[in-house]
């Protein structure tokens, strides 16, 4: 594989004069052209489609809300931002394989869109909310996405593109420190270095890029062919080792399913058994309560009879009383009672 590619640059709404010169460098809207495929700004592509968008909103959108946070932003000094002002940062990186071999090798596309995803992945845990737009141009030669960056104002409505630029940044920290021109642009430098040096460790170096290329390295044909087959060994190892970890992600989620189906089997047996405990508890307690109803019945009808019984013999005897009563007043020997 070629080396890694990914370059980030500043923009304003107008474009900064270039040194020693009275040319101006691209503004943010001249990116956005180029972004978007403005016939006026792709001339350098045959057969320009529209970019495709992968992450945030379309880059028409984005630049609008930059351009109108710039002009509501100040500098330190409480004033306006000059147009040239530097307001967004934009970048390109480009997988170093042809677009053509991109699409019609379906292991190609494989390797190309596990970079994709990845870089996309990495933008973001680097600048977080500050990444506004990630698009894919599909018209170029090799294949390769564009992605903005946009800083947040401030309490103040200050905006700084060293909250998005590590150059910028490094620059202003070295100032701060005393540093000198020169220590400022080394630190800038440095920073622009660690950049690409945390790129290709998070990202190239899973993908079988190179850091740098042969030329900038001065090596020979050999070392070179030899540190690529390095490089394509290290992403060989990565993807085995992605490889792996999905065998296994997968392993453990049919693992985590199976016990999820067996726990789940248990808990429905266990539970049909106290239903069906339950369900035996309630039919001997209906069982057992009509019995003792019936019992019961059984006793009430006994007890009437009994009781009619005792009614009978009380009136007979109570009849057999009356008549005794009668023999005894009729021979005087008991007195009648008085009307």
């Amino acid at each position: 594989m070629a080396p890694q590619f990914i370059r980030i640059e500043t923009y304003g709404r107008e474009g900064a004069h270039k040194k020693n010169s009275t040319e101006r460098k691209s503004s943010m809207f001249a990116i956005r052209d180029e972004m978007i495929r403005e016939p006026h700004a792709c001339g350098h592509v045959p057969s320009p489609q529209p970019p495709v968008v992968l992450f945030g909103n379309h880059p028409s959108k984005i630049i609008a809300i930059c351009a109108e946070q710039a002009s509501r932003a100040i500098d330190k000094a409480g004033r306006k931002l000059r147009r040239d002002a530097p307001v967004m940062v934009s970048g390109v990186v480009t997988w170093p394989q042809r677009r053509d071999v991109v699409d019609n090798n379906p292991e190609e596309l494989k390797r190309y869109e596990l970079w994709l995803d990845d870089t996309v992945a990495w933008l973001q845990e680097r600048w977080g909310d500050a990444l506004a737009s990630v698009v894919e141009h599909v018209d170029e030669p090799f294949a390769h996405f564009h992605f903005v960056l946009v800083p947040k104002l401030d309490h103040n409505s200050r905006l700084w593109i060293g909250t998005i630029h590590p150059g910028h940044c490094a620059e202003a920290e070295a100032a701060a420190a005393g540093g000198c021109k020169r220590d400022q642009k080394k630190a800038h430098s440095a920073a622009m270095k660690q950049l690409q040096d945390d790129y290709y460790q998070e990202v190239g170096a899973k993908h079988g890029l190179t850091r740098i290329g042969p030329a900038r390295q001065r090596l020979t044909r050999a070392e070179w062919k030899e540190q690529k087959r390095q490089a394509e060994s290290l992403a060989a190892a990565h993807r085995s080792a992605r490889q792996f970890a999905a065998n296994a992600k997968a392993a453990a989620e049919r693992r985590i399913a199976e016990q999820a189906a067996m726990a789940d089997f248990a808990l429905r047996s266990e539970i049909a058994a106290v239903e069906e405990r339950a369900n035996r508890r309630v039919t001997a307690l209906r069982e057992k309560a009509v019995l003792h109803v019936k019992t019961l019945g059984t006793r009430a009808s006994e007890l009437q009879q009994e009781l009619k019984q005792r009614d009978a013999t009380i009136a007979d005897q109570t009849a057999e009383i009356r008549t005794l009563e009668e023999m005894l007043q009729e021979h005087g020997i008991l007195k009648r009672p008085k009307a």
